[in-house]
């Protein structure tokens, strides 16, 4: 999945402003970032996401972090995008009226959903 995160952090960096390059670098391990104290992460990406206009998420792979970081945003009213190539995905990320919940099959289709769908934000 790094590479698929990486390809998706460069194509919307081409056209939007990302506040999680992070996401997209090649040399995080599975495990994450483990240079940084639990603490700084948690403060970092709350500020994120208050920073954010919308909230663009990768949910093929279930992770709690991201799933705390959609209900937070969730909360705070700032518009969700779920992006996921696999069938199988949280009841509660599908079953929420509130988030766009996307398949895709190429990197690419993200950036490209984003352009035709988030103008009136």
């Amino acid at each position: 999945m790094a590479e698929d995160y990486y390809k998706i952090v460069s194509d919307l960096k081409l056209k939007h402003n990302v506040l999680t390059e992070h996401i997209g670098d090649l040399s995080l391990s599975s495990d994450g970032e483990n240079e940084l104290e639990d603490k700084l992460i948690y403060q970092r990406d709350i500020a994120l996401i208050n920073e954010a206009d919308i909230i663009v998420a990768e949910v093929s792979v279930a992770s709690l972090g991201v799933g705390y970081e959609i209900a937070y945003a969730e909360s705070k009213g700032k518009p969700v995008y779920c992006f996921h190539k696999n069938d199988n995905i949280s009841a509660m990320v599908m079953g929420n009226c509130n988030l766009k919940v996307i398949k895709y099959k190429e990197t690419s289709d993200i950036s490209k959903y984003l352009e035709g769908n988030t103008e009136n934000l």
